[in-house]
């Protein structure tokens, strides 16, 4: 074979478990037989990357420069790509993996890996990896993997490096103010024909939500933005931007409705409560079926408490946990509507989540009006997150034998503050109450 002039590999396998020295010997013997590769095969993942480099080291300097030493590694521990870096410092020149790491126990290493560190770092001089340390191989080796995971059925995992579908998303702040503030971020997926994906959640930054917001609804007010921040620190899914722009939308028409004297029942941090403004407290009654006389609360924020109550709410309320507040000090008590006076006081309520904040900032701002509350006895029996507005909207109305109709029965120079409060919060298609309650959901 030699005389041919036929490449002859040979393999020390099992190479974590042998004496080097003796490998060393064999691979010295190899080279004279004519064997023009010498491959380290470390068959059972046993080996470090300071042990496969001094071993390749070894192996390097019994073969000479005539001979190619290569490096085989399993992946059973994750040191696959490690170990094929430091052989590779140590001398070898050649690699050998499979595409998605396929291979026995393990894996081997995976050839996109490999592929991905020569492109962003000059590997070695040798004229064989300048050939892949270059963008144009990682691409193709990458969309090929895809076509090799169809056909053999593998499914890569969804973060593995360079092929997994969350390989460049990130979630948490750190990581995307980086993929904002810095030009560089060590590699570029470009080269693997992949981008970044920012995706929103619970741990994200402000400025990632800020700028998914901007797209998802650019004419979002701050009392829109300071909702939506609070109710995305409330989900445990990712969200992205079409359901940015849904939740955004629901926002605003929950608030038409409410200015059209609707009725809503809205997701609190504890459950539900029906709100309605001031108009809209007899529908809300006839709703409930609530005893004629019974005062409501109102739901508040800060900002409302402190107009009632002459001063500023508790510091730090407990997370997740509405607060109700009692008292017959009232500063301003024509501001407070009669349905929600008793002669135990006026109750204002705190800390009710994103939605109820939302609501009552805009009924306060644009109206100066108060938000009406009352418990909603029967809304657990409502899925909580996934009910559609239309389930809703017929379970709580199926109570009601009351006969709705359009109008909010507002002087005609508050009808026209109102007009005004719509286009203010909201640029949606308005949501009439004509016979309904409107309902809002959390998707």
């Amino acid at each position: 074979s030699v005389e041919t002039g036929a490449r002859l590999r040979y393999y020390l396998v099992y190479a974590g478990e042998r004496d080097p020295d003796l490998l060393a010997r064999l691979a010295a013997a190899a080279a004279e037989a004519g064997a023009t590769h010498v491959a380290l095969a470390d068959s059972q993942s046993t080996m470090t990357p300071g042990a496969f480099g001094d071993l390749t080291r070894r192996v390097v300097d019994a073969v000479g420069d005539e001979v190619i030493v290569a490096a085989h590694a399993h992946n059973q521990m994750g040191l696959a790509l490690a170990n094929s870096i430091s052989a590779v410092g140590n001398g070898a020149r050649q690699v050998e993996g499979c595409l998605l790491g396929l291979g026995d126990a393990g894996g081997n290493l995976a050839t996109e890996q490999f592929l991905a560190y020569a492109s962003r770092e000059k590997v070695a001089p040798d004229p064989l990896f300048p050939a892949c340390a270059t963008a144009a191989r990682l691409a193709p080796a990458t969309a090929l993997a895809a076509e090799v995971a169809a056909i053999a059925r593998f499914a890569a995992g969804e973060n593995q490096p360079i092929v997994g579908e969350r390989a460049f998303k990130v979630t948490t702040g750190v990581h995307q103010n980086n993929l904002i503030n810095y030009e560089s971020t060590g590699f570029d997926p470009a080269r693997a024909g992949r981008a970044w994906e920012v995706a929103l959640n619970r741990h994200s930054s402000r400025r990632a939500f800020k700028d998914a917001l901007r797209a998802a609804a650019p004419d979002a007010d701050a009392a829109l933005e300071d909702a939506l921040w609070a109710w995305l620190k409330l989900s445990n899914e990712p969200v992205d931007e079409d359901t940015l722009r849904k939740t955004a939308d629901e926002l605003r028409r929950a608030w038409v409705s409410l200015v059209d004297g609707g009725v809503l029942l809205v997701p609190t941090t504890v459950g539900y409560t029906l709100a309605a403004l001031p108009r809209g407290v007899a529908r809300m009654d006839a709703v409930k079926g609530r005893p004629e006389g019974k005062a409501h609360g109102v739901l508040g924020v800060p900002k409302v408490y402190a107009a009632i109550f002459g001063r500023a709410p508790p510091p730090a309320l407990p997370p997740y946990l509405c607060m109700g507040f009692l008292s017959r000090r009232v500063l301003s008590p024509q501001k407070v509507p009669a349905s929600c006076r008793s002669d135990a006081g006026v109750g204002v309520w705190l800390n009710g989540g994103p939605v109820w904040s939302y609501l009552a900032t805009c009924a306060w701002d644009e109206l100066g009006e108060l938000l009406v509350g009352s418990s909603a006895p029967r809304a657990p029996a409502i899925p909580r997150a996934r009910a559609s507005l239309r389930t809703l909207s017929t379970r709580i109305y199926a109570r009601s034998s009351t006969s709705w109709t359009s109008g909010t029965g507002a002087t005609r120079s508050s009808r026209r503050t109102d007009a005004g409060a719509r286009r203010r919060c909201s640029t949606s298609t308005a949501v009439r109450s004509a016979g309904k309650v409107a309902a809002w959901s959390t998707p």
